[in-house]
């Protein structure tokens, strides 16, 4: 019984990835990526009124998304906020390793402070438009292109003074809002 217990609780501490079986998919898909400890208090669950398939999870869970991704048949969009938005970056990233082209890649507050490397990903060839929300803390950096990326369009979207959890609020409000995932 004991063992049962702790093999469900390690299971579910990394997010059933051992249970996950990748189905391909035809049409557009947006996976969205919340911060540590995030879950609970993220509005990004609002973006699952999007009008394509809306798969969210935790930063930690992106290699699982990648492996996801490079099956569907259709645009990818991939949404990140705080730790999450350095795993998005990461999730970019590895979709440009297998040629998968992502639409949009929106970033929600990166925190250097937490993820001090974040800079040294900077954004691959295959984002065509890399949307970010920053809240006005200090060490906060705008995100760049990989060297010699020209072909990624960037847009600087106001926080409008918001704190850490409000910007997450806001991006998911104006990319439903804004329809920024057709």
């Amino acid at each position: 019984m004991r063992w049962s217990l702790v093999v469900l609780i390690l299971l579910f501490a990394n997010g059933c990835t051992g249970l996950h079986k990748p189905v391909p998919h035809t049409g557009p898909v947006c996976y969205v990526l919340y911060g540590a400890g995030g879950a609970p208090f993220s509005h990004l669950r609002d973006l699952r009124k999007l009008p394509v398939r809306v798969v969210i999870g935790d930063h930690v869970q992106w290699r699982q998304f990648a492996k996801d991704a490079e099956l569907d048949d259709g645009p990818v969009f991939v949404v990140g906020h705080s730790a999450g938005a350095a795993a998005a970056i990461s999730l970019a990233r590895k979709l440009n390793e297998s040629g998968k082209q992502v639409e949009k890649l929106f970033l929600i507050d990166i925190s250097p402070p937490i993820l001090p490397d974040w800079i040294a990903r900077p954004i691959p060839p295959n984002v065509v438009t890399c949307y970010w929300w920053q809240t006005g803390k200090p060490n906060r950096e705008r995100p760049e292109p990989e060297h010699g990326n020209n072909r990624t369009q960037f847009r600087q979207m106001n926080a409008g003074g918001r704190d850490h959890l409000g910007v997450a609020k806001l991006a998911a409000e104006q990319i439903l809002k804004d329809s920024l995932i057709p």
